[in-house]
């Protein structure tokens, strides 16, 4: 009884993650969620399928909540990284090989000048191709602009602890500075030393933070020549992109989670592999035709397509994929599209089929050049392949263009 519990609690708290009880909060109640009452509960309505579905729903579903756990992490571990080579090369603590020179103390006066945004009220045209920037990133556009070469931005009221770096023609308001980078002197460099100074310390005001052009041009740093500054800055930009990259990913992979949550938790979707052979079908024409199309189509070639396509969404060279992963993924579109996974077995590092690697989908994505792979010590990994774009062509003559 407390296994069949355990499972329902599962498939619960899946439901409590969707938006699926919220809505039902803004449609029927007038109450903040603070104040939502025993009764107020009894009255929401929830997909409740059989018991083993309910199961396989939030295996599925924590499958894709592991995927997410640990991009978030790496994430994390990618900025501490990231934190502490600031730390150490921003400092001359560490020092990039090829390099010995002395650093040399100075203002920043000596390296930049401070200039004040302006009001945009008489420039702004949003079919304009210049930024109009505030502390909080891009308000609008415009067709003028107050500086052309790369700089490093700080607010000058408001939010003044987070540095912003643009190399494209731009437009400041009155709460943000721009800077003047002398010639050479590194911007982007300038920009990760911005981000390791601490700047509430120089906060000028008792109520909103502000900062003064004088105090920032007075701030003494020391720096390499303009070598070293664009070597360390490009090791910092590189590791940016990699962050980014990652959170692209992550983002990805929650919207995929969203989706599987719409489709599980309504019913829309059943998973044919559960236990309950004999469960009811809630639209039993459309299921039965879904399937008919389904068994019409060769598996292994609909893998092959699928592990193009999640080759296509996640590839990149910062961070390649490696078999598990591309298994991981392929066995939650399959729970997506309500396809059998009795094939996958239940490994320590997630869901894995044999038959996919050696004599189903993998093999024929490779002979078809829709994905190239490379084997190293570190295993084999996945990139795009010559013909990929092929592959991509077959989702939309499948039915799943928009929906893996």
């Amino acid at each position: 009884m407390s296994l069949l519990r355990s499972d329902m609690n599962r498939y619960i708290n899946q439901i409590f993650q969707s938006n699926i009880i919220q809505q039902q909060i803004d449609k029927n109640c007038s109450a903040t969620i603070n104040q939502i009452t025993k009764n107020d509960f009894k009255q929401f309505l929830i997909a409740l399928p059989p018991l083993p579905e309910q199961k396989a729903i939030a295996e599925a579903l924590s499958d894709a909540d592991g995927l997410i756990a640990s991009l978030e992490k790496l994430i994390e571990k990618k900025k501490a990284i990231k934190q502490g080579a600031m730390q150490q090369l921003l400092t001359g603590k560490k020092r990039l090989p090829g390099f010995s020179g002395e650093w040399v103390e100075k203002t920043l006066k000596d390296i930049l000048s401070v200039g004040h945004g302006q009001s945009q009220h008489e420039i702004a045209d949003q079919r304009g191709k210049y930024p109009i920037l505030a502390t909080s990133g891009v308000i609008g556009w415009t067709n003028y602009y107050l500086w052309d070469k790369p700089s490093v931005l700080i607010g000058r009221k408001g939010t003044i602890n987070k540095p912003q770096y643009i190399d494209t023609p731009f437009w400041t308001i009155d709460t943000l500075f721009y800077t003047k980078i002398y010639e050479g002197n590194s911007a982007k460099y300038l920009y990760y030393l911005f981000c390791l100074i601490d700047w509430l310390q120089y906060n000028e005001a008792s109520g909103v933070p502000s900062l003064n052009a004088n105090t920032i041009e007075s701030i003494e740093v020391y720096l390499p020549q303009y070598l070293e500054q664009t070597a360390i800055a490009n090791i910092l930009t590189d590791m940016d992109a990699e962050i980014e990259a990652l959170q692209k990913k992550l983002a990805k992979a929650r919207l995929i989670k969203q989706g599987m949550m719409q489709e599980l938790l309504t019913g829309r979707i059943r998973l044919v592999d559960t236990e309950d052979k004999a469960k009811p079908q809630a639209t039993p024409v459309t299921v039965a035709k879904k399937e008919q199309s389904r068994q019409g189509r060769n598996k292994h070639i609909e893998d092959a397509v699928l592990i193009a396509a999640i080759v296509d969404t996640f590839y990149s060279d910062k961070y390649p994929l490696g078999r598990v992963k591309i298994q991981k993924l392929l066995y939650l579109l399959r729970r997506k599209q309500e396809a059998s996974v009795a094939d996958f077995k239940k490994k320590a590092a997630g869901p894995y089929a044999d038959e996919i690697r050696y004599k189903g989908g993998e093999p024929i994505a490779i002979k078809n050049k829709y994905i190239v792979t490379s084997t190293s010590k570190k295993g084999t990994r996945y990139s795009k392949g010559e013909y990929i774009a092929q592959a991509l062509g077959y989702i939309e003559k499948m039915g799943y263009a928009g929906r893996y």
